[in-house]
């Protein structure tokens, strides 16, 4: 009969937690400490000029009237002129309109929304543009619907894009 031995070695690490406290006469201050980002280790990023500069041209285009904003598309100022998008638009719209037709509930919804455009002052009828001597710029549009357990809300999205 052979034998066997065996070694057991245990090693015990102890962890020490060391508290400290100290008398805080303003705990607004110890608040704002505690939570500024800085503290843990999150550092804002330094913006560049050029983006600083859009921002404030952003800033300085936006208008309130009524308790609402008003903020103009933003431009390219190297594009001289704008696609003609026309005939996007103009299938987008016919494929909505195939849509919209088979969900009278949505039709209905579209509608509303459409005209609450129009009594609102964010849409205008179109006068032929031709004749009137002014550019025109045709924007598509599609519905966003957002809808949980109780409402739905619908949107009308334009996208400005050329």
């Amino acid at each position: 009969m052979s034998s066997t031995s065996s070694t057991a070695i245990f090693a015990s690490i102890t962890r020490v937690l060391t508290v400290t406290t100290a008398d805080i006469t303003d705990i607004n201050e110890h608040l704002r400490c505690v939570w500024e980002l800085e503290n843990i280790g999150i550092t804002a990023k330094k913006s560049s000029t050029k983006a600083h500069v859009l921002l404030e041209e952003f800033q300085s285009k936006v208008k309130y009237r009524d308790g609402r904003s008003e903020v103009s598309l933003p431009w390219n100022d190297q594009v001289e002129e704008l696609n003609n998008i026309k005939g996007n638009a103009e299938r987008r719209l016919r494929s909505l309109t195939e849509r919209v037709i088979k969900n009278r509930m949505f039709m209905r919804d579209y509608d509303t929304k459409i005209r609450e455009y129009f009594v609102n002052g964010f849409a205008e009828k179109l006068v032929n543009s031709a004749e009137a001597g002014i550019s025109v710029y045709y924007m598509q549009q599609q519905e966003v619907v957002q809808q949980d357990r109780r409402t739905k809300n619908l949107r009308v999205v334009f996208d400005s894009s050329s």
